[in-house]
């Protein structure tokens, strides 16, 4: 991984921007939530219980700009769910591409991530962070594609948050 830039100093979170360069296609199998919230203690649940998760969002109006710069104006939508699947697997498969991606991590545990804590927030920390990583990279002008997507790798008793998206040359 190589470091895009400096990092953001806020309220809120400091922002690493990283370049994840995957060298062969990530295979998943597409999958369901078992529950219809999208708090950060549920999807770290979630990842915990079935193992790695990439979470596609749907790219209509994700990210409006405003005066002050890119935000997150209302609950992104999921446009499909996926489990990490072995490639001779029979059921639909989606590929995550070889590229450079655009990387952004940070680590949820069972003590960070509790009901009483979410219940709290306006709305889950990964929807803040994705707001600011979009704000990380319009400040520093990199030129990002396609999809984003929320990757939950369960390690440790907890889960690493990961945003991806396609960074271009």
């Amino acid at each position: 991984m190589t470091l895009v830039g400096p990092s953001l100093e806020n309220a809120r979170m400091r922002v690493h921007l990283k370049v994840l360069h995957l060298r062969r296609a990530l295979t998943y199998r597409s999958a369901q939530l078992e529950e219809a919230s999208l708090d950060d203690a549920v999807l770290e649940r979630f990842a915990r219980k079935h193992g790695e998760t990439l979470l596609a969002l749907s790219d209509d109006e994700l990210v409006a700009m405003t005066e002050d710069g890119p935000k997150i104006a209302k609950m992104p939508r999921i446009a499909a769910i996926y489990l990490v699947s072995a490639a001779s697997s029979m059921v639909e498969i989606f590929e995550l591409a070889p590229d450079s991606y655009l990387f952004f991590q940070w680590r949820m545990n069972a003590a960070s991530s509790t009901a009483e804590n979410d219940k709290n927030r306006a709305r889950p920390f990964w929807v803040d962070a994705l707001e600011e990583v979009a704000r990380e990279t319009w400040w520093q002008g990199i030129p990002l594609e396609g999809r984003w997507y929320l990757r939950l790798v369960p390690e440790d008793g907890g889960a690493a948050f990961q945003i991806l998206r396609s960074a271009r040359s």
